[in-house]
């Protein structure tokens, strides 16, 4: 055979082998370097996204409950409107599970505050015809008359009388005092020691209002629905 055949066909044999090696490097599996973080990037998404739907759902179903728990018409979470009318907290607020009477509405006063008026003050005071009922919790640091000496300081004409608030004996000092330099009212507050924690409850009222009997009324109804949770 020629010689220069044989050196053109060993040049042939060369290039070829260089190609296929080459297409075998192009076509092999990449190195998965750079994998495990994209993966792993993936799943994390996921999981947080199933945190979140949780999360989300675990809240629907608390408020799904809650608003629904006594039966009555739900008017907003938490809070349901009894076939009577009243509309029940029934949300655990400040210890306790408390209710507003009709045409009554929950304020946005102290921890828990409803009035007669829908909150509309007459110059930053209860207006004539209104009544309000506050509500909330403190620790009791010293005797409960030094609490309410404290309390009733500017008051006259006080009395005390007792009072059952969910199973519990209170106290109930009855008084009177002012809105406003020239706006007398009526005011009576209820104390409640129950497992060591001082329940209140206060109504006021301008004095010599017509409804008078009937806001003392109200006020008794309310406190007879009052359920401690301590």
């Amino acid at each position: 055979m020629n010689k220069k055949i044989i050196i053109l066909i060993a040049i042939v044999a060369i290039i070829v082998l260089a190609v296929f090696a080459f297409s075998d490097k192009t076509n092999a599996p990449q190195l998965a370097t750079n994998t495990p973080g994209a993966t792993s990037t993936t799943p994390t998404s996921t999981a947080t996204s199933s945190t979140t739907a949780s999360s989300t759902a675990g809240a629907s179903s608390t408020y799904g409950t809650n608003s629904t728990s006594t039966g009555g018409k739900a008017i907003s979470p938490f809070i349901t409107m009894g076939s009577d009318g009243w509309q029940t907290y029934t949300g655990v607020k400040e210890d306790m599970i408390v209710a507003a009477p009709p045409r009554w509405s929950y304020g946005p006063g102290s921890p828990i505050s409803m009035d007669n008026f829908s909150h509309h003050y007459a110059d930053g005071i209860i207006p004539v015809g209104g009544a309000e009922i506050d509500m909330g919790t403190t620790t009791l640091y010293s005797s409960l008359e030094q609490l309410a000496a404290g309390q009733l300081s500017s008051a006259t004409n006080i009395t005390t009388s007792s009072v059952s608030v969910s199973g519990t004996m209170c106290t109930e000092y009855a008084s009177s005092n002012t809105l406003a330099p020239t706006v007398p009212s009526k005011n009576f507050a209820v104390y409640c020691n129950h497992h060591g924690v001082l329940f209140e409850f206060y109504l006021v009222y301008r004095a010599n209002d017509p409804q008078a009997s009937e806001f003392n009324a109200t006020f008794n109804a309310v406190l007879a629905r009052v359920t401690f949770t301590n």
